[in-house]
């Protein structure tokens, strides 16, 4: 039964790395959308398998999964590490805020247009989009891109930089599964999950620095690290704002060290950036304000009520109410944090795929099955580029039902199941 079962996720590893080298014999994934939608779908297939046997227990009796898992983890990030991120134009702006820092200026300062910056202009000035905005990336963020900067702003070792998070959140999660006395062999659900290996180690998104370090902060807090976990945390929220919401199941098992110790590192890394005008606001208001692509119940609340300031309203009640319902049933921080960004995003405007990763980690310790299969099929959002290449996107309807029937069909399926099964009625 060991033997077999070593075999059968070896060979799920070999079909994996497989599709990840077509990937990377694909080249340019965004001109080559079909092309990458089907290497894509073939190595998600392969982690369905392995995925299913992961939950069914089958891989706790091979002796040697957890080296297999990890090892070859580590290889399918490689591979893809050196593929041009092409499917999103975020990560040069990222290497931009970082070379404007490394030239003395604010990323805050100026739009990458501004004539000011004209002289910082380089090979990868035509592939940053939106150049007529501000950085919206927070101050954490942007400490982070300077230090990259300051090193090297080679792509590949930049994305380096934003893959050692990835790592680094694949060994974190394997500390809390010991901690939680559950087998590292479920880490496969996230370190072999297609989506996070394309959007981090591919497409180098940035998204990761604040996921690892609020799952780090969690770890340090289960360490009674209070100290180091305040600032993990701080740095955490500050790359991106949505860790705030997990604070309160921190603060639980936290103590006054915690809090001081986020508050300071906040308060200096904010320090850091500020002027008087606010202009480290102006773009992530103006991503606010003007920013919509693949929702699904945004887009329901907005038809309703008209308009989208109504819709975010709303969006963001159903978020607190997630957040209240799961802190009053005293769920663990796994199950909270899930149900939490998993709202967040279902009630999002913008819902990139990399999005979905948010709630990826989680799983590992509260498997989800629609879930899980939405982080398979969200890359069909990218059918977008193909519809669109050298114009603004429009919503596409059809694309939109396409992309959400199946997963909400799955989620409401799923629900029905669990609360029949809790009122005993099968």
């Amino acid at each position: 039964m060991q033997q077999s079962s070593t075999k059968r996720l070896l060979g799920c590893a070999i079909v994996l790395q497989i599709s990840y080298l077509l990937l990377v014999r694909i080249g340019n994934w965004n001109t080559q959308i079909p092309e990458f939608l089907g290497a894509f779908f073939f190595s998600f297939l392969a982690y369905g398998v392995a995925a299913r046997d992961t939950l069914n227990g089958r891989f706790i009796s091979a002796s040697r999964s957890v080296p297999i898992i990890l090892i070859s983890a580590l290889l399918f990030r490689l591979t893809v590490l050196w593929c041009e991120p092409s499917l999103s134009e975020d990560f040069y702006r990222y290497m931009w805020d970082g070379r404007v820092q490394k030239s003395g200026l604010g990323p805050y300062d100026y739009p990458p247009r501004a004539p000011e910056l004209e002289h910082l202009r380089d090979q990868n000035y035509a592939r940053i989009n939106h150049k007529e905005f501000k950085t919206p990336y927070p101050p954490a963020a942007e400490i982070l891109f300077h230090a990259f900067a300051r090193i090297s702003t080679n792509p590949v070792i930049f994305k380096c930089f934003i893959l050692f998070f990835d790592l680094l959140l694949i060994e974190v999660l394997r500390r809390l599964l010991i901690k939680e006395k559950l087998h590292v062999s479920c880490l496969i659900l996230y370190a072999w999950n297609p989506l996070p290996i394309v959007e981090f180690a591919g497409s180098g998104h940035m998204d990761i620095l604040s996921i690892s370090l609020l799952l780090l902060t969690y770890l340090l807090v289960q360490n009674s690290l209070t100290l180091s976990a305040g600032i993990a945390f701080a740095f955490s929220a500050l790359a991106k704002y949505l860790p705030l919401l997990a604070l309160p199941w921190l603060l639980i098992k936290g103590s006054w060290r915690l809090i001081l110790s986020s508050v300071v590192t906040g308060i200096l890394l904010v320090t850091y950036f500020y002027t008087s005008d606010l202009r480290m606001l102006d773009g992530v208001l103006a991503y606010y304000k003007k920013w919509r692509f693949n929702d699904s119940l945004f887009g329901i609340l907005y038809g309703w009520f008209g308009g989208a300031e109504p819709a975010r309203i709303w969006g963001i009640f159903f978020t607190c109410l997630a957040a209240a319902l799961a802190f009053a049933a005293r769920f663990s921080f796994y199950r909270s944090a899930f149900m939490i960004f998993g709202t967040v995003i279902l009630f999002s405007p913008v819902v990139h795929p990399w999005y979905i990763c948010w709630v990826l980690p989680f799983l590992v310790f509260h498997p989800n099955k629609p879930w899980l299969f939405f982080s398979g099929w969200i890359v069909l959002a990218y059918l977008i580029r193909l519809l669109y290449p050298d114009t603004v996107w429009q919503p596409v309807l059809w694309l939109k039902l396409l992309i959400y029937l199946p997963f909400y069909f799955l989620l409401l399926t799923d629900l029905f199941k669990r609360s029949t099964v809790k009122t005993g009625l099968t």
